[in-house]
């Protein structure tokens, strides 16, 4: 009995043992690989600053022409509403597509879409499609979101706005969307960029905003919706927003 007990208590010890060795390189592979971003992101940043400083100083800073328009793709009815955006915006190239790494489809019928209406700027590199990491799964509880998903979320899209200098951020959500729409801000609060954000809340919202509608309120440049019993509602909850009738996309 004493045996067995001494071999009960030796197992518990070496799975409690082989656990916090396990969590261990689990935690440090997180730390080091977010470490990784965040250092690649700050010499982003320097880089972006010292070109900006260089082509002022020379008084040729980029022209708008330059700067491409970054389309952040969601998933199911959010990709089907803006591949109907995006025919009214045939003059604005280079374009930057954006969609989760969860959701290839999305990029898919964005590429679908580039292919069959705009093969030639497609063929002069003219349109990129990107995929990024998704903030928020379906269910995912909040805890998980700050402390794994959420930090490398905004660190990727820190990245690619820094990497691609947007002059506009055109989204309609999911979550996806607001890390990228945050640090555009942000670094066109301090002069880094100069990006314009452009929020489309999607049809299905007819008296109330999106979660990720109500966080962008207070970022976006301009702000649409489609129904105007919404528009109502949104400039007497929030009477400083910038909040617009576009009418619905057919």
């Amino acid at each position: 009995m004493e045996a067995l007990v001494y071999y009960v208590d030796s197992v518990a010890q070496a799975g409690w043992l082989m656990g916090k060795v396990l969590l261990t390189v689990i935690l440090g592979g997180y730390f080091m690989i977010g470490s990784v971003m965040l250092a690649y992101c700050f010499l982003l940043l320097l880089a972006v600053c010292f070109k900006k400083i260089v082509s002022l100083l020379r008084g040729n800073w980029l022209t708008v022409e330059d700067l491409p328009t970054m389309i952040i793709l969601g998933s199911g009815g959010h990709t089907k509403e803006m591949l109907k955006i995006i025919p009214s915006l045939s003059a604005l190239y280079p374009r930057v597509y954006v969609g989760a790494n969860t959701d290839p489809l999305s990029l898919d019928k964005a590429m679908k879409f580039e292919h069959s209406k705009n093969r030639r700027q497609v063929e002069l590199g003219n349109v990129k499609f990107l995929m990024t990491y998704r903030i928020r799964a379906v269910g995912q509880r909040l805890l998980s979101v700050v402390m794994c998903s959420g930090p490398y979320a905004f660190l990727h899209a820190a990245i690619i706005v820094l990497s691609e200098r947007p002059e506009t951020i055109i989204c309609n959500g999911p979550g996806t969307c607001v890390p990228f729409c945050v640090v555009g801000y942000l670094l066109t609060k301090i002069r880094v960029l100069e990006t314009r954000i452009i929020f489309v809340e999607s049809v299905c919202r007819v008296e109330s905003l999106s979660m990720t509608g109500r966080i962008l309120l207070r970022f976006a440049n301009v702000f649409f919706v489609q129904w105007q019993e919404l528009q109502r509602k949104c400039l007497q909850l929030y009477p400083h927003a910038k909040v617009r009738y576009m009418g619905r996309l057919a």
